[in-house]
């Protein structure tokens, strides 16, 4: 990311996208949902409401686009942390559908199935 303090304006790079689906968490990189979590909190704490968030994908944002998305992809992992915590395996996760109803009508830059793999990845490889 880029914040250009005295502009108050902040490149999120693919940490952020609007109208475009899921993010590509590249677990093959060391990354994972919560580092993105926590990423998106530090964002979202140096932002205000005048803040102009360009992001990795879609148009330009704001702040309350920004805390929408990072809530977005908290519920997701809540959702899925749920149905691995009960026992199910991934592919009963994906078709118990966990993220339904979580990005509308949105194009879909990273489909669903392949979003709530890399939630479970991230678990697994944290031990959750």
């Amino acid at each position: 990311m880029v914040y250009w303090r005295k502009a108050n304006v902040l490149h999120t790079g693919d940490m952020m996208m609007v109208q475009s689906g899921y993010p590509f968490v590249d677990l093959s990189s060391g990354g994972n949902v919560e580092h993105l979590l926590t990423s998106l909190d530090q964002l979202i704490a140096m932002t205000n409401a005048d803040t102009v968030i360009i992001p990795g994908h879609g148009p330009l944002a704001r702040r309350g686009d920004l805390i929408a998305w990072r809530d977005m992809i908290a519920t997701a992992v809540a959702r899925v942390k749920a149905l691995k915590d009960a026992g199910r395996t991934l592919e009963q996760a994906k078709a118990a559908k966990p993220l339904e109803g979580l990005n509308g009508d949105q194009n879909t830059f990273f489909p669903p199935d392949n979003f709530v793999e890399g939630i479970w990845n991230s678990l697994e490889a944290h031990g959750k």
